[in-house]
């Protein structure tokens, strides 16, 4: 039996990053994983939230973006208040750098510039406490020290009310939330980061990049646990 298709929230400014973020979820998932996507910053009314209510998909994966969850914007004033309603019906979300602080601010968490007051880029370690979660999707036992790609300048500065912080790190002490009774995680990092994702968005800080490394970072499996544990649950409750 087919399983549901994913819905990707394309949050990037620019259609070509857009679709560099994109292209790089779906690079990293196995082939058989559909998706459908929608670009937010070009449309006035994307009508994605109608299809989540309706069960059209197994689960959501928010993207990365220039943007911040604090502004003003139209499409982002709108997107905070419908990842809410669209989290609260219990559809498993992952999301992904701004996604991460997307959710976390939607759910009244507090965002804002990071401690170094510059953008990270760059390989970076983060310490993982999930043990509650059986298995966990951050890193097998769930606790321990894992490598991720980061590129961001906002983090979380608070989470939500009753939200796990299940990853943490010396310069960003939010790197990853878990919501208490709903299928939601969050990451700061870029588990989606491959060759192709630093080629298309060229950087001086991605110079010295140990390219060998990017395909074998632990911190890359947040996002293929994601998508193979919900494609696995959405099938069995089709059968």
């Amino acid at each position: 039996m087919i399983s549901k298709p994913f819905l990707l929230l394309d949050c990037n400014l620019s259609s070509e990053s857009g679709e560099t973020f994109c292209n790089a979820v779906e690079r990293a998932a196995l082939p058989q994983t559909e998706f459908v996507s929608y670009r937010l910053a070009d449309s006035a009314e994307p009508d994605w939230l109608r299809h989540v209510l309706d069960g059209k998909f197994c689960g959501i994966v928010v993207s990365g973006s220039a943007a911040s969850p604090k502004e003003e914007e139209p499409w982002v004033v709108r997107l905070v208040r419908e990842i809410r309603e669209a989290t609260m019906q219990g559809v498993p979300t992952l999301g992904i750098c701004f996604g991460h602080q997307l959710i976390a601010y939607a759910w009244d968490g507090d965002v804002g510039e990071d401690v170094l007051g510059y953008k990270v880029r760059g390989i970076q370690p983060v310490t993982i406490e999930d043990t509650t979660l059986s298995p966990s999707l951050l890193l097998n036992g769930g606790q321990g020290e894992i490598e991720v790609l980061a590129s961001h300048r906002d983090q979380v500065l608070s989470a939500p009310d009753d939200w796990l912080v299940v990853g943490h790190s010396s310069y960003c002490p939010i790197q990853a939330l878990r919501a208490p009774n709903l299928p939601i995680l969050t990451v700061q990092w870029h588990p989606e980061g491959d060759k192709n994702f630093i080629r298309d968005n060229p950087h001086p800080d991605w110079e010295s990049l140990p390219y060998e490394r990017l395909s074998k970072l632990s911190g890359h499996n947040v996002l293929a646990n994601f998508l193979a544990l919900h494609v696995s649950s959405n099938e069995k409750s089709m059968l």
